[in-house]
């Protein structure tokens, strides 16, 4: 699953509920489940399974139903913060919104998160930081079931194991909040946009647009 598809999940099964009514929105649920066993919120994650569902209620017209979902929830623009290639993305929508800034709120979350701007393994992050061992595999596996951390990779243990490397999804986040409102910017990698399916359905549909 791609992090960013997953970071956004819960915000496309708010909007999709909304967008499409109730009968059609527990219609695509009830399919969702049947066919993969899933929560609509789970299937966004993996979105090309959502995607298998939308087109068999909407035919050609799911790829509009999903941009315009995912444009109600955040925008990409090319050329990332600081540099460096990605692109920068601002989240408006409150359930993710909410769920990033309440991420880095956590005071052992986000010595991880800023920790891990670089890929590291658990046991580094563990043995640098400090933190509560049981406590910190929680919080990482947490993080990683939202989206904001993801496997990079492989490291070389001292007793020559392989084990797994996580980073942030995220890099430079910055909230704007005001009153009940919050705005979230952040830089993201080319490697995940490229196999992200939100991003890549935006930027699909604005070619198809443009022509």
């Amino acid at each position: 699953m791609n992090p960013l598809d997953v970071i956004i999940a819960d915000g496309v099964r708010s909007v999709l509920e909304g967008d499409l009514g109730k009968v059609t929105y527990r219609n695509v649920e009830r399919e969702v489940r049947g066919m993969y066993g899933l929560s609509v919120r789970e299937a966004a994650g993996d979105f090309a399974k959502l995607d298998l569902v939308l087109r068999k209620f909407f035919g050609r017209h799911a790829a509009n139903v999903e941009s315009k979902a995912f444009r109600k929830i955040m925008s990409l623009e090319k050329g990332s913060r600081g540099g460096g290639g990605g692109a920068t993305l601002n989240i408006t929508h409150d359930t993710v919104t909410r769920y990033v800034f309440e991420s880095y709120g956590d005071p052992a979350k986000r010595t991880i998160l800023d920790m891990m701007r670089r890929p590291m393994t658990v046991p580094d992050v563990i043995s640098v930081s400090g933190l509560p061992k049981a406590s910190t595999y929680s919080k990482i596996r947490d993080l990683l079931n939202g989206g904001l951390l993801a496997a990079a990779g492989h490291a070389e243990a001292s007793d020559g194991r392989s084990v797994k490397e996580f980073s942030a999804t995220l890099r430079k986040v910055a909230f704007d909040v005001r009153d009940s409102w919050i705005n979230v910017s952040a830089g993201l990698d080319d490697a995940i946009l490229s196999r992200s399916f939100a991003f890549n359905s935006i930027v699909q549909t604005r070619a198809r647009r443009s022509k």
